[in-house]
């Protein structure tokens, strides 16, 4: 029996151990500071863990929203531990945004459950849960897709064979094509012949392999979309380099001073830029004011800019928060 107790401590010892180990590694407890739990709320924002120039400007507002508002966030990758987000009701969270990327059952059948709890949710660009007291920030797919239309009007072609490239660093445009797609015909009807997809992943070559590959193919296109700042920039070098500036539209995405030179330049006809500051920006403030009143705007719309050479690039936002 002597033995007994020192065995019972040396296996308490190591149960110990598991159990600091697993709330460490717990992505509700990662990364946060002892000063953060004063606050007066924590939300937790679930995001594609992608490499986007979008995503970083949405934490960007986020933050900045947060400092104004006293509550602190949590940044969790929503494709990597679908787990978390199971889970994340029984954390103490005071709020949840989420970024939709793509249709799924145990995606929704999660925020349901989350939102049944009573914990007030945000859904930015896509909305996969239609509830009274769901937020949606930011602007939908079939808005996106109108304003590409809107620009490509102005190449004034009357058959226009387009090729839609959509990318993994922008996964929600990707799932809702549909609807994408949906608002360019509502813009374009019969102008356009042709209008077929295709997709790029996180690999910046793939963008470059692509664009050799839709300048030469048979179809002819006439006009290229990009739903990414990267693979944009990634394929106008390719044609710079081709000694093919000319020879096909190209629709670029997001307000890049790059992009916005080659506009000036006529290299590329214009970008589309979704405010992805203010995103994160208005996400925080409806979580916010959904803690302190029981209620706010179930939509908020921050809207989409056409950048051509017509109209003067906006500067970011690092100038006036």
């Amino acid at each position: 029996m002597k033995f007994l107790t020192p065995i019972f401590a040396l296996v308490f010892l190591v149960l110990l151990i598991v159990n600091v180990k697993y709330m460490l590694s717990n992505p509700f407890v990662a990364g946060t500071e002892l000063s953060e739990s004063i606050r007066s709320n924590h939300f937790a924002f679930f995001l594609p863990e992608a490499d986007s120039v979008f995503f970083e400007e949405v934490k960007k507002g986020a933050d900045y929203a947060a400092q104004l508002m006293d509550c602190s966030i949590s940044y969790h990758p929503i494709d990597k531990d679908p787990l978390s987000l199971e889970m994340a009701r029984y954390t103490g969270i005071d709020g949840l945004m989420v970024y939709p990327y793509q249709k799924d059952d145990t995606l929704l059948a999660s925020m349901e459950k989350i939102y049944d709890s009573g914990i007030p949710i945000v859904q930015i660009e896509n909305q996969a849960m239609i509830k009274p007291k769901s937020v949606f920030v930011g602007t939908n797919s079939f808005d996106f897709g109108k304003a590409i239309g809107r620009l490509a009007l102005r190449t004034e072609m009357e058959n226009l064979r387009i090729a839609l490239v959509y990318s993994d660093r922008n996964p929600g445009l990707m799932a809702y094509g549909s609807l994408l797609e949906m608002g360019m015909k509502s813009i374009l009807g019969t102008r356009i012949s042709v209008l077929r997809s295709y997709q790029t992943s996180q690999n910046h070559l793939d963008a470059e392999k692509l664009a050799y590959e839709l300048i030469q193919s048979k179809d002819a296109y006439t006009l290229i979309v990009f739903t990414d700042t990267n693979d944009t920039l990634v394929a106008v070098q390719a044609m710079i380099d081709m000694n093919l500036v000319g020879s096909v539209q190209i629709i670029g995405f997001g307000n890049d001073p790059a992009i916005n030179a080659y506009i000036n330049k006529g290299v590329v006809l214009g970008s589309i830029v979704r405010d992805a500051y203010s995103i994160g920006f208005n996400a925080v403030a409806a979580l916010t004011e959904i803690r302190k009143s029981g209620n706010t705007s179930v939509y908020v719309d921050t809207g989409i800019s056409i950048i051509d050479k017509e109209t003067s690039p906006s500067q970011p936002h690092g100038g006036a928060r």
